[in-house]
């Protein structure tokens, strides 16, 4: 499957100008997109770029070669050269860049076009975006820009240097939480804003947020709690009611809840006490041990999951499994509610995950933004139209205990729980029933 970066371009207030300006702003993009890629690009464009007008503005898919991104120059100039003619112009763009696979489409004009989870993605970036903002998927931003030093100086930002703030988590107008990144400029210009992206979700505290004050003392807390060991050993000291994350082998198959350590609350000579931080918890079905590593037929992973106390808040997806060697360069993680709608939703590089064969499969840990959960609900890794290539997941032989699904993608880019199971009759993961996935979802209850 081809790879593409997506440049979404919205003009701010189109609907509210007079037809006339509307055909006139259109018309003038068009015409500036089309003269700054022809001067920018050596050969012109040919196929390399496919463009779509989204009557407010146009999506812009730069198509990747095997095995290389595009070029961030050519990106970066054009960010530079639209957000210049915004400005000439009086009007205010957003901007959300975003990169991954990419299927191609002949539409009713016989014209290619391209549709995917990438395009749709691109889109929300960008409707999180400020007037005047631009903003870099995670994905876009770990492609291009990197966080060992997260600017850009080339021409022609050589007067005023790009820098790259984030990431931010961010809830887009249809419920997915992302991550993204906002571009600045030093010393500000008028065609660019330096604000927080518009979405920013404000009402997640997030864990390191909501106890720093603690741990910048955590140094001399420790110390102190020491010293009371030591010099007042008849007094209460702090304990731990937790078991290890070590995997317990011999599960049959129920939900295992396994909690990290937590200190009881020590009291101190104050009028306070020390804060106690949320139990983590891992939710899990296998028993640590991979009985095969099985592709997903051509889809995805799905496994749900019902915590035994709610609210829960998911902070981590383990997974167990690697990948073979391909040209697939991501996969998707994903958690969907109780009725299969997604409320988070993420790329990450397949790279994680171990190579085959000259390694082990191993357990990765995906971080994920504070996802807070009401119900039982999902997590999803979608791994592309692949058979016997990309990512292949550990599965384990369970007792009769349904919890494990596969996935495919309709036309119309919504993922659904397949009605077959693919897999050759004579072996024990032929039997739906029998197989868990080895996904795990860790966080805490936010009671």
């Amino acid at each position: 499957m081809p790879a593409a970066t997506i440049m979404f371009l919205d003009i701010v207030g189109f609907s509210k100008n007079p037809n006339s300006r509307q055909r006139e702003l259109v018309d003038s993009l068009t015409i500036e997109v089309t003269s700054g890629l022809s001067t920018l690009m050596s050969p012109p464009l040919e196929t390399h770029i496919v463009a779509m007008p989204t009557g407010d503005g146009m999506a812009l898919a730069f198509l990747h070669k095997p095995n290389q991104p595009w070029d961030i120059s050519t990106i970066m100039s054009l960010i530079h050269r639209v957000g210049e003619w915004a400005k000439l112009r009086d009007i205010s763009l957003r901007t959300g860049i975003h990169t991954g696979e990419v299927e191609f489409i002949t539409d009713i004009n016989n014209k290619t076009n391209i549709v995917g989870d990438t395009i749709n993605y691109a889109q929300r970036v960008m409707d999180a975006a400020n007037p005047k903002q631009v903003l870099f998927s995670d994905v876009a931003f770990r492609q291009y820009i990197g966080s060992n030093s997260p600017s850009y100086s080339a021409s022609p930002y050589s007067s005023c240097k790009a820098f790259f703030k984030g990431p931010f988590d961010v809830l887009s107008k249809h419920g997915m939480r992302m991550l993204v990144y906002k571009m600045t400029l030093a010393p500000p210009q008028d065609w660019l804003s330096n604000e927080g992206p518009v979405a920013l979700d404000t009402t997640v505290v997030r864990l390191w947020k909501k106890y720093k004050w603690f741990m910048g003392v955590t140094a001399v807390a420790a110390a102190i709690i020491t010293w009371i060991v030591i010099a007042w050993p008849n007094q209460p000291t702090a304990t731990s009611n937790a078991t290890s994350i070590e995997i317990q082998p011999g599960n049959g198959g129920e939900l295992v809840t396994q909690a990290v350590p937590i200190e009881a609350t020590p009291k101190n000579t104050s009028s306070g006490t020390l804060p106690v931080l949320p139990r983590e918890i891992d939710l899990s079905y296998d028993d640590g041990k991979s009985d095969n590593l099985i592709s997903a037929g051509g889809g995805g992973y799905l496994v749900s999951f019902s915590p035994l106390s709610m609210p829960f808040v998911v902070q981590k997806i383990r997974v167990y499994g690697m990948r073979r060697i391909s040209a697939k360069t991501e996969f998707q993680v994903q958690i969907w509610d109780s009725e299969q709608k997604v409320i988070f939703s993420a790329i990450r590089p397949v790279t994680l995950f171990p190579s085959m064969p000259s390694a082990n499969s191993t357990w990765i840990e995906l971080v994920v933004p504070d996802v807070e959960v009401k119900s039982d609900f999902f997590v999803h890794l979608y791994t592309g139209n692949f058979k016997d290539d990309g990512i292949a997941l550990g599965a384990d032989n369970s007792i009769i205990n349904r919890h494990s699904d596969l996935t495919t993608i309709t036309p119309d880019g919504t993922y659904v729980i397949r009605n077959d199971w693919p897999y050759q009759q004579g072996y024990w993961w032929a039997d739906k029933d029998k197989v868990n996935w080895m996904i795990r979802a860790v966080g805490r209850s936010s009671q």
